[in-house]
């Protein structure tokens, strides 16, 4: 459920009108976490392993598929070798709303 018109119900730490937080958005950050293991040349293999996950799981990641726990995404950014900020940060700038507060 969406909290506000601005987030439609997907970023992460987006303050809405109503004051809730509404849920990360599952497809976008599966983009971004694609995006990010294609530009820095690692494949889905490597990333499985270096998070003790399938290739099949990192697929269901990237398409969406699969909902991160927090562990998870922790463990992804590690394997990506990058942070969970920088991972949200893009998820809430891809959906056109403000950063995550820190």
């Amino acid at each position: 459920m969406a909290c506000c018109d601005r987030c439609r119900g997907a970023p992460v730490a987006c303050k809405g009108e109503n004051g809730s937080v509404a849920k990360l958005s599952t497809v976008v950050l599966g983009k971004i976490v694609r995006t990010v293991r294609e530009r820095r040349g690692i494949s889905r293999e490597e990333l499985a392993e270096a998070v003790g996950k399938s290739a099949r799981w990192v697929y269901r990641v990237e398409s969406g598929k699969q909902r991160l726990s927090v562990e998870g995404l922790f463990e992804v950014a590690v394997g990506l070798n990058t942070s969970v900020l920088v991972l949200v940060s893009s998820c809430c700038r891809a959906l056109g709303t403000q950063k995550p507060q820190r």
